[in-house]
């Protein structure tokens, strides 16, 4: 219990620290911010032509509890959101492994582009599905302590999580739980016929609401991409690729190698990075839609990983002592000699430099 209250202090530590942070880590013109300009008024209507089938929860769970928020509000409360998922994943780390560990995944969050992206797309659902996500995370690593709980808790967490964003979680949250199983070597079978039995059931109940208010309900993700030529895709993917590829992972470059060549789950890591960056390559999101979907499955996988504790043949620890804090250093370096970037529709979108943020 002692323990408990511990790691949940120190997860509140790390959540105070990354809010005070994030403003002077990413930061810039206007032109790097991406807003919905739907996400302030559909949160104070009911459901109506604006809203979409496959991403309504967000603003429409605001109407349903009567927030009506502001504009800055509404960003704001998404904010809390995201930091609070994060808080999540902190608290299952420390509980899992240890409290000196946590101190480098806090560091390895915020030069993430997860958090690039969330601090500059302004509105969109992406917060709540990094919570769902990071709340899975935690329900797979305690899901067998929670006796006749264990379904509820998986519906409380999926159902609202298809209802938000519903391709993108559906992919993420399968890539998480069929990562945790193969990680223990052993599939639970009453979860994986409850996760599709969910998944299907959120389209049933979506399409009826949206009957219910004489709406459409046509997937508009597929519509979207239905609409852009499959070459104009291709291109926008080649169209500054190296630094676009850069972008997916931004200054944890080094660290993800790293992992890559001396992570005992790596061939894992690299299956999922294969099928992630196929789905990026169809989309116009670039470094948003890769850092949403890879960021949650990398950091699960780190639950059941030795690292950041790599050891030599002899056992000597030598390697983490040696490459770890190397490898930091040089994030570090890259993270303050290169401004933070994200990819869209094949163009490159630059904050300001993280060094000049502090001297304003």
């Amino acid at each position: 219990m002692y323990f408990w209250a511990l790691s949940l202090g120190i997860s509140f530590l790390y959540l105070l620290i990354m809010n005070k942070t994030l403003p002077f880590l990413y930061s810039g013109e206007n032109e790097v911010y991406r807003f919905d300009p739907t996400a302030f008024t559909l949160s104070l209507e009911p459901l109506g032509p604006k809203h979409r089938v496959d991403t309504f929860f967000t603003s429409y769970h605001q109407y349903l509890l009567g927030f009506n928020f502001s504009p800055e509000g509404v960003k704001k409360y998404l904010h809390y959101i995201f930091l609070l998922g994060c808080g999540i994943y902190f608290q299952t780390y420390i509980s899992k492994k240890n409290i000196q560990a946590s101190i480098f995944f806090l560091f390895l969050v915020l030069l993430s582009p997860l958090v690039l992206i969330h601090s500059t797309w302004v509105g969109f659902p992406d917060s709540f599905t990094l919570f769902f996500s990071f709340s899975l995370i935690s329900y797979l690593q305690n899901s067998e302590r929670l006796g006749r709980f264990k379904i509820w808790m998986f519906i409380m967490i999926l159902l609202p999580g298809f209802m938000n964003h519903f391709f993108q979680f559906a992919i993420l949250s399968f890539e998480l739980i069929a990562l945790e199983f193969l990680i223990r070597g052993k599939w639970d079978r009453e979860i994986l016929k409850a996760y599709f039995i969910i998944l299907i059931s959120s389209k049933i109940i979506s399409g009826i609401l949206f009957l219910i208010h004489g709406l459409e309900g046509g997937e508009e993700e597929i519509r979207i991409l239905s609409s852009i030529p499959f070459n104009d895709l291709i291109n926008y993917t080649v169209m500054n690729f190296l630094i676009g590829f850069y972008s997916l992972f931004g200054p944890m470059l080094p660290i993800i190698l790293l992992i890559i060549f001396l992570d005992r789950n790596r061939v894992y890591y690299l299956v999922l990075f294969a099928i992630n960056f196929s789905i990026t390559c169809i989309t116009l999101d670039t470094t948003r839609v890769f850092s949403i979907l890879n960021t949650p499955p990398l950091l699960l996988l780190l639950l059941h990983s030795d690292f950041p504790k790599f050891t030599n043949e002899r056992g000597d620890g030598k390697l983490e002592k040696i490459l770890l804090p190397g490898m930091m250093v040089l994030s570090i370096v890259l993270a303050l000699s290169f401004p933070p970037i994200y990819k869209w529709a094949g163009k490159i979108y630059t904050l300001n430099p993280i060094l000049s943020n502090f001297h304003k």
